[in-house]
């Protein structure tokens, strides 16, 4: 999700994302990425532009990607619909899993990955360090509480390799590790990790996410099963 605190429909969009959340309570991740438009956005990092590119380079506030699939942009405070019509055309086809330890002492953060496939897919893996909560003001002034803020992501937006590149053997685990630091001024209480597993469509040229999981800080999410 593209926002900005110079954005007069992204409040509106940002509740429409969080009630179609309390729809599907543990079905959505959201990862927001903050971009400079009327004055400059306190939240944006490096990595907004990278990410901005990647899907198309758009124009225009806000945006909303279901799984970074270039097209799927949506402006408005209902998501349902095309949020039904992804889950219909586009099936999990691997689980994820996710485990991190942080040490306050030294801020380090250690997060794992891990993917089971139910095909022998070549996947790539993302993962973002979000936090809720943050008070910041809007174009009018106003106070907003701004959640799924990305502070910083561990790898491309395209994904780091998984496997060695390499198809993964159906039921066998493919894990993957990474490590940041955090800076002082972030508040780790209320911060997650979001880990995306990403296949391409189109032979290798782009990525798009298959399935996610996400934890705090310190905190571990195991593989979930649907019946």
């Amino acid at each position: 999700y593209f926002t900005s605190t110079s954005c007069t429909a992204c409040p509106s969009a940002a509740a429409g994302i969080k009630n179609l959340q309390k729809q599907h309570p543990g079905e959505i991740s959201v990862v927001a990425f903050h971009k400079y438009l009327a004055m400059p956005d306190p939240m944006e990092i490096a990595e907004t532009e990278e990410f901005r590119n990647y899907l198309g380079g758009f124009t225009g506030l806000p945006r909303l990607f279901w799984n970074m699939r270039k097209g799927t942009t949506l402006i408005g405070p209902d998501f349902s619909e095309s949020y039904d019509a992804e889950l219909a055309a586009y099936e999990p086809i691997c689980g994820v899993a996710v485990s991190t330890s942080y040490d306050p002492k030294t801020a380090k953060l250690n997060v794992k990955v891990g993917v089971k496939s139910n095909l022998p897919a070549v996947y790539r893996y993302v993962i973002f360090l979000v936090e809720d909560g943050i008070d910041q003001y809007d174009q009018n002034g106003d106070d907003y509480v701004h959640d799924n803020v990305v502070r910083d992501v561990l790898t491309p937006a395209s994904g780091n390799k998984l496997n060695g590149d390499l198809p993964l053997t159906v039921g066998v685990e493919a894990l993957a590790e990474e490590t940041a630091v955090i800076p002082s001024d972030w508040d780790v209480s209320s911060m997650r990790v979001v880990a995306a597993a990403l296949i391409s469509d189109d032979g290798g040229y782009t990525y798009v996410v298959n399935n996610v999981n996400e934890c705090k800080l310190g905190e571990s999410a195991g593989y979930l099963y649907k019946e």
